[in-house]
């Protein structure tokens, strides 16, 4: 009796081993796709605010080269709901793996093509089509990136931690951001002659990198054990959609508007730079190395607001970052605008650094726990994708309500403020802890295969 129960505990800790050692690997792949997806967006982003206006959008006038130019970044943010319908349809019919594979693939092509197009001054007008188009194509791809990321983690880990490991999936948006920025922080540095004509172009050039190690790593992943369960007893839903759709159609509504709390990081990494520069006067390397600041505090702290999240439940620690956004977003704008460098770096830095950090620790988690196992990669990905439209073209609106005038920080303000008290109404009502998978004669015939 004694030799068989050693005989179990020792299989008992094996196997609980081979899923630790899982677990972690399904957090490494998840969490460097989403280093690539943020380090593109805030490569592009820094790019719209810095140099595309007069690369690509030679309109004549200054100010609406700058607008036109960041609203460029949005483009890609329309064809993500569409990306999201297609890819999550596939990670929750197909796979969580091979979506994840493809995904990563995809938006590597798209950015370092990005990088080899020519300007206007050389192919005319072709040169913003080409650019808008690729930007397209990297929104499809990303478009279930952290959706499909998360999924995979979260099913991978021990049940009482998974805030924890899901908070990584953010953390590596995190660290792009903070790789991208050290990247412009050096290339501003250059004459500006060189900077124009080929410096914009190393960063794209060198996003090759981490989509070579994310297939790597990616390729080597075990599926989602959660997710092999369900095929196994015949619970992966056949239109994914019809299901999420019939079920699940509130549960979307608000995770698209809790969606809108992304403003203020908008607001943070790309409005900043261009605003910044031009009313307060602050440099670009200035305000470059504030993103990276408080981006890396948001790393550091992210993993502590994603413990606390298991400990206390999601919601309360989004909504402690959502209000601590709320708070800081107007003095963050009237800072820029006095061109006040170290009231901007304290206030830009525990702005994003804590209450950033707070919100994006527990986001991954209570997102998707509102979605069950058959719809949650589509859930996740439909709902935040559609939720992220608006908050795509933050910049621009932002750059246009604020124009020059002495109050004009306030409307953008007021409009920011507005997203995040709309995102806290709706995780007011979200639920706290896993989806049940509720069963519907309706839905199970042509859901089920």
């Amino acid at each position: 009796m004694d030799s068989m129960t050693h005989t179990s505990t020792v299989g008992n800790q094996q196997a609980g081993t081979r899923a630790s050692k899982s677990a972690r690997r399904a957090t490494a792949a998840g969490w460097v796709g989403s280093v690539l997806e943020y380090y593109d967006f805030v490569i592009y982003g820094t790019a719209a605010a810095l140099v595309f206006p007069a690369l690509f959008f030679q309109t004549g006038d200054p100010a609406v080269a700058t607008v036109v130019s960041l609203a460029s970044i949005g483009t890609a943010y329309l064809i993500r709901p569409f990306g999201a319908l297609v890819m999550g349809h596939l990670g929750d019919r197909v796979g969580r793996k091979p979506v994840l594979v493809a995904s990563i693939l995809l938006t590597g092509v798209a950015t370092f093509l990005i990088g080899c197009l020519p300007n206007y001054g050389t192919i005319g007008v072709a040169a913003p089509v080409l650019l808008i188009l690729l930007r397209l194509i990297q929104g499809f791809a990303v478009a279930g990136e952290v959706a499909g990321a998360t999924s995979l983690t979260l099913e991978h880990a021990p049940s009482k931690r998974r805030a924890l490991f899901s908070s990584f999936t953010y953390s590596g948006t995190q660290v792009g951001v903070v790789l991208a920025s050290l990247v412009w922080i050096l290339l501003v540095r250059l004459p500006e002659d060189q900077l124009m004509s080929w410096g914009w172009r190393i960063p794209f050039w060198l996003s090759i990198v981490v989509v070579l190690v994310g297939i790597i790593l990616r390729w080597g992943v075990d599926e989602s054990p959660e997710f092999v369960d369900a095929k196994t007893s015949g619970d992966v839903a056949r239109f994914p959609l019809l299901v999420l759709f019939k079920q699940n159609v509130s549960s979307v509504v608000k995770v698209v508007l809790a969606s809108l709390h992304q403003a203020p990081f908008l607001i943070f990494s790309t409005f900043a730079l261009s605003y910044g520069k031009k009313v307060g006067g602050i440099s670009s390397g200035t305000l470059l190395l504030m993103s990276v600041l408080g981006f890396a505090l948001s790393v550091v702290l992210m993993t502590q607001w994603g413990m606390l999240a298991d400990k206390i439940g999601r919601k309360p620690v989004f909504l402690i970052g959502a209000v601590g956004f709320l708070v800081l977003i107007f003095p963050f704008l009237a800072a820029l605008r006095t061109g006040n460098v170290p009231l901007v770096m304290l206030v830009g830095i525990t702005m994003y650094g804590v209450a950033g950090g707070a919100c994006l620790g527990s986001w991954t988690a209570l997102v998707s726990e509102q979605f069950e196992t058959r719809v949650r990669f589509s859930g996740m990905a439909v709902s935040m994708q559609f939720g992220l439209i608006l908050p795509s073209f933050v910049p621009s609106i932002a750059t246009a309500l604020a124009g020059t005038s002495s109050g004009g920080w306030v409307w953008a303000g007021l409009f920011a403020g507005g997203c995040i008290v709309i995102s806290i109404i709706a995780v007011l009502t979200f639920r706290e802890g896993l989806a049940a998978s509720p069963v519907s004669e309706d839905i199970e015939v042509p859901a089920r295969t």
